[in-house]
């Protein structure tokens, strides 16, 4: 089973803090049945150190053969406008021309949106993916923006804890209409901690 977006590479971001958390978070993977992680911190923060996420992927994918590694990122938006998206190819997934990009959770879509992306896939070839469009403010009072990203052929991940956040709230409704309607591309973990792989485990059982 393969997971495509974690935050299981320690010390980068704002998911795991520490190797021995790495570890038990490998551990949870392993037991929910993954055999195949994309790593993907996010290039979001200032702070952002490129050489320190490869050096410490390698440590990790050497450490656990058992498991098939790629090396990606999860590109916050602005950030990527920030530095220019000139740039956006030095972030793809593995050798592939994927990028996977976020807009701020519980924040609206940026106006430009389809301006940037048809430059990303035209003038740089990229392939987009969106992280969690479950959690955008914008997704949530009008879904049809979603029918607009997949008409760019846009790929769109829900993230599996997302469809747990309770029977009322937008989040999960809307995660769970994604997968209803077929415009979800791929539930992911998301893993910020070893207890996401829980969710991760039955939403790919119940929805996969």
């Amino acid at each position: 089973m393969r997971d495509e977006h974690c935050h299981i590479i320690w010390g980068v971001d704002d998911g795991s803090d520490s190797f021995d958390m790495t570890r038990e978070m490998v551990k949870a993977a392993l037991s929910a049945g993954i055999d195949e992680i994309v790593c993907t911190p996010h290039m979001r923060w200032s702070d952002f150190d490129k050489r320190v996420v490869q050096e410490r992927f390698a440590r990790l994918s050497s450490a656990v053969p058992s498991i098939k590694w790629t090396l990606g990122y999860e590109v916050y938006y602005k950030r990527l406008l920030e530095i220019g998206i000139e740039h956006a190819p030095e972030f793809t997934i593995g050798d592939t021309n994927m990028i996977l990009l976020e807009f701020n959770s519980g924040a609206v879509v940026s106006d430009d949106w389809q301006r940037v992306f048809y430059k990303l896939q035209s003038t740089y070839g990229l392939d987009i993916t969106l992280a969690h469009p479950e959690r955008y403010a914008t997704v949530l009072e009008n879904f049809d923006i979603v029918y607009q990203f997949a008409d760019m052929g846009i790929r769109m991940q829900v993230s599996a804890g997302d469809l747990y956040r309770g029977m009322f709230d937008k989040g999960a409704k809307c995660a769970k209409r994604l997968i209803k309607e077929g415009l979800c591309d791929a539930i992911v973990s998301d893993a910020h901690c070893p207890e996401h792989y829980e969710d991760f485990a039955r939403a790919v059982k119940k929805w996969g």
